[in-house]
């Protein structure tokens, strides 16, 4: 049998050949320090990445009931705002502007059941939702003006209590989510 002539290997840093008399080395000399600091800094990075990991994993399992709901209403508002968009103020009818937030027909305070309900969240200018305190009877009128007096009726009729749990949270914030990230999809 014939013997194989060793081919030099490559160098694991710079991945050059490696000379014929250090055929067997997998560095050079001169590679080794960097190689070295390389490691340190990716074995760094991923300590770095799994200690945010863990302190996002204490975070979520810290998290009260209240802050899940909090969670949940952000989620439902931005997604109320990008359904909204390009359509004037419920109350006044302004023109529509990125500043526009997520009113309430019936408030928070009033209704804590209709708080994450879509059909009591709509546009509105900062003018009518802060500084005229939600502008009700406008809100009214913008309501029936756009889906008809039944609808109205019916979030005026609806005082069911929803006793959310902290699953029912979680999914109502995922489906708001999806349900923003597809409105913004085909709005571009």
């Amino acid at each position: 049998m014939l013997a194989r002539s060793t081919k030099p290997g490559r160098c694991k840093f710079c991945r050059e050949r490696m000379p014929e008399d250090k055929a067997k080395q997998v560095l050079h000399d001169d590679c080794m320090q960097p190689w070295i600091d390389a490691r340190l800094a990716k074995q760094a990075a991923a300590r770095e990445k799994k200690d945010r990991a863990e302190f996002k994993a204490r975070k979520e399992k810290a998290k009260t009931w209240t802050d899940h709901h909090a969670d949940a209403q952000k989620a439902v508002n931005a997604m109320v705002r990008a359904r909204d968009a390009g359509e004037p103020c419920i109350s006044c009818n302004a023109p529509w502007s990125p500043t526009f937030q997520a009113g309430h027909y019936r408030s928070r305070g009033a209704a804590k059941n209709l708080a994450l309900d879509p059909r009591n969240i709509h546009g509105q200018c900062v003018q009518c939702n802060l500084h005229r305190h939600g502008n009700g009877i406008d809100f009214r009128l913008g309501l029936i003006g756009r889906y008809g007096p039944q609808f109205v009726e019916a979030i005026e009729a609806d005082n069911e209590p929803r006793h959310n749990s902290i699953d029912d949270l979680k999914a109502i914030r995922a489906n708001a989510l999806a349900h923003t990230k597809q409105l913004k999809k085909e709005a571009a």
